[in-house]
């Protein structure tokens, strides 16, 4: 099943699967970031 839905989801052709991937590994480092920002923030504000 999940074979199936990745090659619906994922698209064959190969630049264009690249572009999909950079897009959700831009999505996922971003969120990542965000996290780290906001745990500093709430540190910060825990401190005070």
């Amino acid at each position: 099943m999940t074979g199936l839905v990745q090659k619906v989801i994922i698209p064959p052709v190969p630049w264009l699967k690249n572009l999909v991937l950079e897009f959700i590994l831009s999505i996922t480092g971003e969120t990542k970031e965000l996290f780290r920002h906001s745990k500093k923030l709430l540190e910060a504000l825990g401190g005070i």
